[in-house]
């Protein structure tokens, strides 16, 4: 039993995987190889800082995997380029912004302490879902160009906002 909790503790606190992750797994690059990938990304991260208008307390950094994730112990939000890859096609800033917005959000849970608390399944659900509703607030926002919220456009872009939250 004791076993199971250090697993439990040494593994990454949360993130969004599309498999188990261990964090000696990711090995962080500063580039994903792909111009195009890099600069849709660090344009996501300043779209959501600037709506929340608060420093984004993580190194931003590419991986090779399927998945994105905040490393609280490194401080870093990482980008898979298959993630990317799986990302591209219609309104592919959008879903990347998306998926920023999401990862910024665990940043913030763990600067609110929301991390401390005991890894379950209900607070990790708990976790996921908070930030699927930053994310959802910051979205619409971003596509209201940080106006007032216009229900028509975000319907325009439902589609491509529901196919980002479904990786």
């Amino acid at each position: 039993m004791h076993f199971a909790r250090a697993a439990e503790r040494s593994r990454l606190r949360i993130g969004c995987y599309s498999g188990e992750a261990r964090q000696g797994d990711s090995k962080y690059k500063a580039s994903s190889g792909i111009a195009a990938y890099d600069s849709a990304v660090r344009s996501a991260l300043d779209a959501v800082h600037g709506v929340i208008g608060h420093p984004i307390a993580a190194k931003l950094a590419f991986m090779e995997e399927n998945n994105a994730h905040f490393n609280p112990p490194q401080g870093v939000i990482a980008f898979g380029k298959l993630l990317l890859d799986n990302l591209r096609g219609n309104d592919f800033d959008l879903k990347v912004k998306c998926v920023v917005a999401h990862e910024v959000a665990h940043t913030i849970q763990f600067e609110d302490g929301y991390f401390d608390l005991a890894l379950t399944d209900v607070t990790v659900r708990r976790n996921e879902l908070m930030a699927d509703h930053f994310a959802g607030c910051c979205l619409a926002f971003i596509v209201n160009g940080r106006g007032r919220i216009d229900r028509g456009k975000l319907y325009q872009q439902k589609p491509s906002v529901q196919s980002a939250f479904q990786l």
